[in-house]
């Protein structure tokens, strides 16, 4: 016959194995693809880094205002290197939101779009660990949105299998535009697809 204090083990062994599995799935938290740079992936952050196709550097990126700096990686703390970041803000204090500015590879080692997730306004940055060599273009000069439609984190990228292609959408009214980059300014283009 089975005793009392068995049917308690196996009852306290039971529900502990529940638990933990439980907790093992908790903590597992969204998957994301790790190509995948769309900012829904991933929890509110100010700040997010962002690697480089040579692992010896880094961008990092104030999802506020949209400021980058470049970092430099070596095994060796002695020759750790965070240079300054190229150019103000690019939004007002009081208009700063996590998550606002996101940063998407492009196939060139050097180039970066970067995207105001809240109004669609884009930029080429094209980094270099000298700050002064790196330049931030804009693609776009004005909002894709009136004014008082921002709030919402609303426009993500995608890429295409040309290197020089993007499309922009606006998640909230499905909206696209067909962006072009280039290392040239008569190159760099923002269209809407009808």
């Amino acid at each position: 016959m089975i005793s009392l204090k068995t049917i308690e083990l196996k009852r306290f062994v039971l529900t502990a194995l529940i638990l933990m599995m439980g907790g093992c799935i908790y903590a597992q938290g969204p998957t994301t693809n790790a190509g995948s740079y769309q900012q829904t992936d991933y929890p509110i952050r100010t700040f997010r880094i962002y690697p480089i196709p040579d692992p010896r550097y880094f961008l990092k990126l104030n999802t506020r205002t949209g400021q980058i700096w470049p970092i430099a990686f070596d095994e060796k703390v002695t020759k750790q290197l965070e240079a300054t970041s190229k150019g103000e803000p690019l939004v007002n204090i009081q208009n700063e939101v996590d998550n606002r500015f996101a940063l998407y590879p492009t196939q060139n080692t050097w180039v970066y779009l970067l995207l105001d997730q809240i109004n669609g306004k884009m930029w080429q940055m094209e980094w270099h660990i000298k700050t002064k060599k790196a330049e931030m273009t804009p693609l776009n000069g004005s909002s894709l949105i009136d004014e008082q439609q921002e709030g919402d984190i609303r426009f993500i990228l995608q890429s295409t299998r040309n290197m020089w292609h993007f499309l922009l959408l606006d998640q909230i009214n499905g909206n696209m535009w067909h962006i072009g980059w280039s290392l040239k300014s008569k190159g760099r283009s923002i269209t809407p697809i009808n």
